[in-house]
């Protein structure tokens, strides 16, 4: 029997569902879709031991279950390139460094992607204002089309209770920007 320890490398409250699919001998247990799933709380930062002692079968399941929710592996820490809430070891407990670590990777991998979003928005909001800019010139008369040399800024107005740094950058939009669109009804390439 072994024991499974997940450790919760966020900064929320997270709720760890799981079902037992296979009996303590390891073999599949018939009424297992019948039974609700189990769920042990495990509060940020913290690590806890799963249930109690399981086969190593049943250990197998439960980590497969958990998988598509961001668990991995102490030994999956050094090649982890996006976020991951939980980190589990069997017989051990998560070691402290570990739990760090992946944290502020996962701070890492957040910054990173918020930028990415705030670059899209403001792409997206480029696009609106011209079309929306091109529209009432026509509905204006005007035959000019609306220029393609917009600066737009994005600004955090208020700092968070958690004392975050203020996001304070600007993104330019030009219309001969890799990935945007020819003209009207053209589709951007994905990448």
């Amino acid at each position: 029997m072994s024991r499974l320890y997940i450790a919760n490398c966020t900064k929320q409250n997270q709720m760890i569902y799981y079902r037992l699919d296979f009996n303590n001998r390891g073999e599949p247990e018939k009424n297992a879709r019948f039974q609700p799933a189990k769920q042990q709380e495990i509060p940020p930062g913290r690590q806890i031991i799963l249930g109690g002692d399981f086969h190593p079968t049943q250990i197998e399941d439960i980590v497969q279950q958990l998988v598509p929710y961001g668990l991995i592996g102490v030994t999956d820490v050094p090649r982890q390139k996006k976020v991951a809430p939980f980190v589990f070891n069997v017989d051990k407990p998560v070691p402290a460094d570990i739990m760090r670590n992946v944290s502020h990777i996962n701070s890492e991998v957040q910054i990173e992607e918020g930028k990415l979003r705030r670059q899209k928005a403001a792409i997206a909001v480029n696009d609106l204002v011209t079309q929306r800019v091109a529209a009432e010139f026509l509905n204006q008369g005007v035959t000019d089309e609306p220029t393609q040399n917009l600066s737009l800024a994005i600004e955090q107005e208020e700092q968070s209770e958690n004392g975050e740094k203020r996001i304070a950058e600007g993104f330019k939009v030009s219309a001969a920007a890799p990935g945007k669109p020819a003209g009207r009804g053209a589709r951007r390439k994905r990448s």
